[in-house]
């Protein structure tokens, strides 16, 4: 077996381990929360999702595709200052909003339970940044098997402290779940860095020093990062200012049908950027092409395949794995399943677009098709609900995808 082969395969367990959980987490806050509640913790997750990307933006993503253009000696201490450095950043980025939400929960601008909500999203993000860092340091050094070792840790300390939740505490059991994930990612991701024998101790000097050589390119793709977000999230807050939350539930609910496919694209993507940045670096472009259209026709059959069972069973699925208050979701399954499908695609381009440096071209794209995602989810959502928000979603998706293939093939015909 191939090394590429082997490594994508370890990484696809990977992701269908975190598929599951995630997955499972799901389907236990559904059953043990009401729709109102369980839309609030989407909500959490989604601000979540947004730390984690503006991270991997100017972090793991710079961490990846530099690594292979420094020599050896320079590659353990330039890890070593981005895992302690981050903290410089993004600390006190948490710690200004949290004072933002207290203040304008004290004056009344908000409600105090999304005051608490969002100061127990900031000690989250503590262990999740920490944990993410890990996950990408080893997929950096090619070391998925590390990776799937992080998180089977990761996934077994987050269930048992479910369960504790769950057995302890009847109330607020989806704000004791945000904090399990933190908690649990902590416990994960220092056990994988005390591990790694990088660097920890250097000069603020130099780790100061590799913040701003990680953000000369890092700030195009934190610009992405964050538009692309809004592209993908947008659906979860426009849901739940024009239709509620318990619509938002609903609609993540479907997603959750579609989530053991829908996470392979995010594993696959993981270890072919650290692949295809050593296939760039050494000159083999058609290389990285093939293996970008192998991906995609695998995981498109997948997906149509996933799709047709789900609707074929979704009156036998949907009552057993939902509650009541859950009803049939056959068109928002069809619906995810065409987004997915178009995300594979985007994520291609994307994936081969920033290993050729190219953040500043993903960040134009993505502001275009963020603008198309709000303007027509803002259009559909009043008339069509939740199907209107993922119609926008899917041709936001559609536009990006399009903008970034025209920019891959004017490089391809530049010669760039």
């Amino acid at each position: 077996m191939s090394r590429y082969l082997r490594d994508g395969t370890i990484s696809l367990v990977d992701q269908a381990i975190l598929s599951l959980a995630n997955f499972l987490v799901g389907v236990f806050l559904i059953q043990n929360t009401t729709k109102n509640e369980y839309g609030s913790y989407v909500l959490a997750y989604a601000a979540i999702l947004l730390v984690i990307g503006a991270q991997n933006a100017i972090v793991t993503t710079q961490m990846t595709v530099r690594i292979p253009q420094k020599r050896p000696p320079e590659r353990a201490p330039f890890c070593g200052a981005l895992a302690v450095g981050q903290f410089l950043v993004f600390l006190p980025v948490l710690a200004m909003v949290s004072g933002l939400v207290a203040t304008a929960a004290t004056v009344g601008l908000i409600s105090g339970r999304s005051a608490v909500i969002t100061a127990v999203i900031g000690m989250a993000c503590f262990g999740i940044l920490l944990r993410e860092f890990a996950r990408g340091y080893f997929f950096t050094q090619l070391r998925p098997m590390v990776v799937l070792t992080i998180d089977l840790a990761y996934v077994a300390l987050l269930f048992v402290g479910l369960v504790l939740a769950r057995t302890l505490a009847q109330e607020q059991l989806y704000l004791l779940a945000i904090g399990m994930l933190g908690l649990a990612s902590l416990g994960s991701g220092w056990l994988a860095l005390a591990s790694a024998q990088l660097p920890w101790r250097q000069s603020l000097t130099n780790q100061v020093k590799v913040l701003r050589e990680s953000w000369i390119h890092g700030r195009w793709a934190l610009g992405g990062v964050g538009v692309t977000w809004l592209q993908d999230q947008s659906y979860v807050y426009l849901l739940s200012l024009l239709a509620g939350t318990a619509s938002t539930a609903e609609a993540n609910a479907a997603r959750l049908l579609l989530m053991p496919v829908m996470l392979l694209n995010t594993g696959i993507s993981r270890i072919t950027m650290p692949m295809w940045s050593n296939l760039r670096h050494e000159g083999r472009r058609h290389e990285i092409e093939m293996g970008a259209r192998r991906i995609f026709l695998t995981l498109s059959l997948a997906i149509v395949g996933y799709v047709a069972v789900m609707v074929a069973i979704e009156d036998l699925i949907v009552p057993f794995l939902f509650s009541s208050e859950y009803t049939s979701m056959r068109n928002l399954v069809v619906l995810w399943g065409a987004v997915l499908a178009l995300q594979i695609a985007r994520s291609n381009y994307s994936v081969i677009l920033q290993v050729h440096e190219g953040f500043r071209q993903i960040t134009q794209a993505n502001t275009v098709s963020a603008l198309v995602a709000v303007v027509a989810a803002l259009v559909l959502i009043p008339s069509y609900g939740i199907e209107g928000s993922l119609l926008a979603l899917l041709g936001a998706e559609a536009t990006l995808t399009l903008l970034l293939a025209t920019e891959w093939r004017r490089r391809v015909r530049a010669g760039t």
